[in-house]
């Protein structure tokens, strides 16, 4: 029940935080979201890191011709004026390896980054 509550209260957080339009809680309040299903190390809790890397990294299109290729209304690469893929790299990425049984996680998002960046 505890659980459940402080993982409601975590996505409440991001979400307040895109409300007030305010970049430096949305990232604060995504990385502790991320520690904290990267400790629980369930199922459905990579699954939710998977999505959010998922959505930070968005389609499989190097960034110097995705503003070209994919329009701002399909995927933004910003979120909070915050670069996506800088973000999961520099900031997600290493919250997750707080659980080294999801590195391979973490080294599969690091290569697709690595292929984007070229």
């Amino acid at each position: 029940q505890q659980w459940y509550e402080t993982r409601a209260h975590l996505e409440h957080q991001i979400n307040a935080s895109m409300v007030m339009q305010s970049s430096i809680e949305y990232a604060q309040w995504t990385v502790i979201y991320c520690k904290f299903l990267a400790r629980d190390g369930r199922v459905s809790s990579v699954q939710r890191l998977r999505e959010l890397c998922n959505s930070l990294l968005g389609p499989p299109i190097s960034n110097n011709r995705i503003k070209e290729m994919v329009p701002n209304h399909i995927w933004s690469d910003t979120v909070m004026n915050i670069k996506k893929r800088v973000f999961l790299r520099s900031r997600v990425l290493p919250a997750i390896t707080t659980n080294r049984a999801l590195q391979r996680i973490v080294n599969e998002y690091q290569d697709a980054l690595d292929q984007l960046s070229t």
